[in-house]
């Protein structure tokens, strides 16, 4: 199951090698980007509701959302996680993440006609891109 941990501030400081064969990454570029790399804008809301979670609570989820492959693809994906503080002293966040491509696409085979998908331009453009195209 592919985990993550991030400090309290996005950016990625830890993962396995199920996360960087899920999103297409090394463990390098990985730890060089920051959850708005990899999160469609779409998210943006979501995104903060769970970073207030975070902090009232120390927990989020679970929360279905997308990451986006290397390669440009979206991934659709079920996480959860808990805020602590680390060695350093740092906050950090642990996140357990699971792929439900699989689960995705079996529910779309199922009720083709039920849900329309949108199709937009920014739909699964990093947030981090998207605010950097808008400014």
């Amino acid at each position: 199951m592919p985990t993550v941990e991030f400090f309290i501030d996005n950016k990625f400081i830890d993962g396995n090698e199920a996360l960087f064969k899920m999103t297409g990454y090394t463990e390098e570029e990985y730890r060089n980007l920051r959850n708005e790399d990899v999160t469609p804008a779409l998210y943006d809301e979501a995104e903060m509701n769970n970073f207030k979670s975070l902090a009232e609570t120390a927990r989020y989820g679970p929360y279905e959302k997308e990451y986006i492959h290397k390669n440009g693809h979206s991934v659709p994906i079920l996480l959860h996680g808990i805020k602590f503080t680390g060695d350093n002293g740092e906050e950090q966040v642990y996140s357990v993440i699971q792929d439900i491509s699989a689960r995705k696409q079996a529910e779309k085979q199922r009720h083709p006609k039920t849900k329309k998908h949108v199709s937009t331009s920014f739909a699964t453009v990093p947030a981090a891109k998207c605010r950097e195209i808008l400014e």
